[in-house]
């Protein structure tokens, strides 16, 4: 797991605010965690998820495989400041941004996505596909992030 915190603190802070469903983002923005390749990473991001408001996952269109090394950028509407969040992403990535409508600009083998969200208090889930050959890790139904 990617993250621009360290981990222990992660780890600390969700352990604490277990449970409690936050007002604002709980992390300073754009603070991320970014992993999930096996079982261990998903069950380590399923353990901060509550941190962040933006859950992103990036997987390919025609069989639901997941996507790693994925270089993601953010930028608020109306603004013209885009901020990198990480070069090196996924197949989950945890943002923690201040309520508002975003732009989502991920790119994985030189093909570019992009998605407008609209980030509230509560999290924000959106997965973003990519045309592409099988691979071993999927999605699963429902996209239990």
């Amino acid at each position: 797991m990617t993250s621009s915190l360290p981990r222990a603190c992660i780890v600390a802070a969700a352990c604490a605010l277990a449970g409690h469903p936050a007002a604002q983002p709980l992390l300073p923005p754009p603070t991320f965690a970014s992993g999930g390749i096996g079982t261990d990473a998903r069950e380590d991001m399923r353990a901060i998820a509550s941190l962040y408001n933006l859950h992103l996952a990036f997987a390919q269109a025609s069989s639901g495989a997941y996507v790693a090394g994925v270089a993601v950028s953010i930028r608020r509407t109306g603004s013209s400041r885009t901020e990198a969040i990480c070069t090196d992403c996924g197949p989950w990535v945890y943002i923690s941004l201040n309520p508002g409508t975003y732009t989502v600009i991920a790119t994985s083998e030189g093909v570019t996505q992009t998605r407008t969200v609209k980030v509230e208090s509560r999290p924000t889930r959106a997965v973003l596909y990519w045309p592409g050959a099988e691979a071993d890790a999927r999605l699963p139904p429902g996209m239990a992030m």
